[in-house]
C-alpha cells in the first residue's frame, strides 16, 4: 500500500491533514481489479481522520509508474472525477505552507510505512503569491515558484506539488503500461528475475517489500543480483 500525507496550513488554521491511501485490489475478489484511491481529511474539531471520497481507478495495472506519478493520478481523479466528494474546505482559502510525504508498505499496517520521497513549500513572509518548495531528493534545495492565489487552495497546491515533483509528462487519459520482466531459469531451478531489470522507480519499494527497509546499496551493486520471480509477483499485489 501506497500513502500520500499531505499536512498543510493556512492564515486562518494550523495544521490540517489529507491522507491519500492507495491500494492494489484483490483479483481474487472482483472481476475488473485495479486500484482503489481513499481520501481521508482531518477533523477540524478532534483531528481525527474522516473519509471523504473513495474511488477505483479501474484495471489500472500495479507498479506500472512511479509512486510519486500514481498519487498525481488519483489527486487528480480526486479534483476531475469524483469533485462531488471534494470538501469545501480543499479548495478555499490560500495555503501558507504543505509538505507531502509518500509512503510504502508491504502489510498497511500503520507502523509499517516507510517514506520514500517528500515534498514541502512554504510562502514568503509578507507575500501572496510567491513561494519556496524544497524537493528531499536534492537535499532540501529550495525553488522560487509563483502561485495565483486563487490557485493556492489546499488541493490545488496539493496537484502543482506533485506534477513538480513527477517531473514528466502525464497522460491522465490513458494508464501506463505494465511493467515487464523477464524471467529465466536459474541452477537450482528456481524462476528469477534480475535486478537490473526492476524499474527504477520501484526499486526503493521493492526492497522496502523484500528487506522491510529501504535499500542499503545502490542499484549498480545490485544489478546481477537474482531474485526470485514469485517475490515481484508478489509486490505487484501490494
Amino acid at each position: 500500500m501506497l500513502t500520500a500525507t499531505i499536512t498543510y496550513s493556512s492564515d486562518y488554521f494550523q495544521f490540517r491533514r489529507l491522507v491519500v491511501e492507495m491500494a492494489v485490489v484483490d483479483s481474487a475478489l472482483v472481476s475488473n481489479p485495479g486500484l482503489t484511491a481513499t481520501f481521508k481529511l482531518s477533523n477540524s474539531e478532534s483531528g481525527k481522520l474522516e473519509t471523504v471520497c473513495a474511488g477505483l481507478l479501474r484495471q489500472y495495472p500495479a507498479w506500472s509508474e512511479s509512486a510519486v506519478a500514481l498519487t498525481l493520478r488519483s489527486v487528480f481523479a480526486f479534483y476531475t472525477q469524483w469533485y462531488s466528494s471534494v470538501p469545501a474546505e480543499l479548495m478555499k482559502s490560500s495555503v501558507a505552507t504543505m509538505q507531502i510525504v509518500i509512503a510504502y508498505s508491504r502489510t498497511g499496517a500503520i507502523d509499517d510505512f516507510v517514506p520514500l520521497t517528500s515534498v514541502s513549500l512554504t510562502r514568503e513572509p509578507g507575500g501572496l503569491k510567491t513561494y519556496n518548495m524544497a524537493r528531499n531528493a536534492d537535499a532540501n534545495a529550495a525553488w522560487p515558484i509563483e502561485i495565483p492565489v486563487s490557485s493556492a487552495v489546499p488541493l490545488g497546491i496539493s496537484l502543482k506539488m506533485l506534477a513538480f515533483e513527477n517531473s514528466a509528462l502525464m497522460d491522465f487519459e490513458e494508464y501506463p503500461l505494465p511493467p515487464r520482466l523477464n524471467s529465466h531459469i536459474a541452477a537450482d531451478g528456481r524462476k528469477v528475475i534480475s535486478w537490473r531489470d526492476v524499474p527504477d522507480y520501484a526499486r526503493d519499494a521493492f526492497n522496502i517489500f523484500r528487506q522491510g527497509v529501504a535499500p542499503l546499496v545502490g542499484p549498480a551493486d545490485q544489478s546481477d543480483e537474482p531474485i526470485p520471480l514469485g517475490d515481484w509477483l508478489a509486490f505487484l499485489s501490494t
